[in-house]
């Protein structure tokens, strides 16, 4: 493997990683800031804590980090951790099997229990994870796994959703770069030049503990400009059709001003964008919508003149709840109640 590069430029993702004629890995646009924001969490080993939009690009970022780093080995080295509402800090470290480990010892007999009784320290934690007692989750496998020359890449994604003392749980893990194994009484610690690079992203459901934000990084991914918009649509579809590229984001972009102006919560992100703009690319390609050209026209038309409805083609890939489908969709069909 050639030297780990140790910064970031975001280059490498200017097309999509295909591996065995499917895109593994789509491609990823950050802008300077962000990259200069990641490469002071790698020379700080400080946790980015990442903020935004949803679709705005927060969790795919450090899996594009990982790639840039390690290429086609990147698998090797990244490791995620998706937290839900009953996600506790030690779930990311280890899970130990005491019914197994009970089950096996009345099975196997004194010798077992000798044989355990003899072991101390990361010998006995070796044991038990061949055992299968100990069950190791992606914190404690990305602290395994990292090194000095080889730091490995972890994702902890969405942390909002846990309970509020979640992320004061990780204070030592993420702070002083170790994590305890009650069982056998081991510590693995690691230089903080040898840690993991932590990425934490989070929809800014609930406060985060100040204890915990004064060991982060932080950034906020703004919503992309047009130029951006039109250069995630160009990596995602090499060979599009430019007219019709800009044609379908004018459109989005009105939509999307039109349903900040208090019609709906809901923002569109670019993951929207990418879909809607697939489905006209492939209407146009199938010749299953011939006048798709003149039906983004009148789309956009309707949304200048601030018309109330606006004939809005495939407009379920964009428009998600009930609100924004009453205020600008003629005649879509939706539950009024009763």
């Amino acid at each position: 493997m050639p030297n780990t590069p140790r910064s970031y430029t975001g280059n490498a993702l200017q097309h999509a990683y295909v591996k065995d004629g499917h895109t593994v890995i789509d491609p990823y646009f950050p802008d300077p800031d962000l990259a200069e924001a990641v490469n002071l969490a790698i020379f700080l080993r400080r946790p980015l804590l990442i903020m935004g939009e949803p679709g705005c690009g927060k969790t795919r970022l450090a899996e594009a980090v990982a790639y840039e780093l390690y290429g086609d080995a990147y698998e090797d080295h990244f490791f995620q951790w998706y937290i839900k509402s009953s996600t506790k800090a030690k779930d990311g470290i280890y899970q130990f099997d005491h019914v197994a480990r009970l089950r096996m010892t009345a099975l196997e007999g004194e010798e077992e229990l000798k044989k355990e009784k003899n072991l101390k320290g990361k010998e006995l934690e070796r044991y038990f994870s061949e055992k299968g007692y100990i069950q190791k989750g992606p914190l404690a496998q990305a602290f395994d796994a990292s090194s000095v020359e080889t730091p490995a890449i972890l994702l902890i994604d969405e942390i909002d959703k846990a309970d509020i003392d979640f992320p004061n749980d990780l204070l030592l893990e993420l702070d002083k770069n170790s994590y305890y194994i009650t069982e056998t009484n081991t510590l693995t610690e690691k230089s903080r030049n040898a840690a993991p690079i932590v990425f934490i992203t989070s929809n800014n459901e609930k406060e985060l503990p100040p204890a915990f934000l004064r060991r982060c990084l932080y950034y906020y991914i703004p919503f992309p400009e047009e130029k951006a918009l039109l250069n995630i649509l160009k990596g995602h579809f090499p060979g599009h059709n430019p007219h019709l590229a800009a044609k379908t984001l004018e459109a989005f972009t009105l939509v999307r001003d039109r349903l900040q102006q208090g019609l709906s919560e809901k923002k569109l992100s670019t993951s929207e964008l990418i879909d809607w703009f697939r489905v006209i690319q492939y209407r146009v390609a199938s010749q299953s919508h011939p006048t798709i050209d003149e039906s983004l026209d009148q789309a956009i038309t309707a949304l200048q003149n601030r018309e109330n409805k606006v004939p809005l083609p495939f407009y379920p890939v964009l428009l998600k709840n009930w609100e924004s489908l009453v205020n600008l969709i003629p005649n879509a069909p939706v539950e009024t109640g009763s």
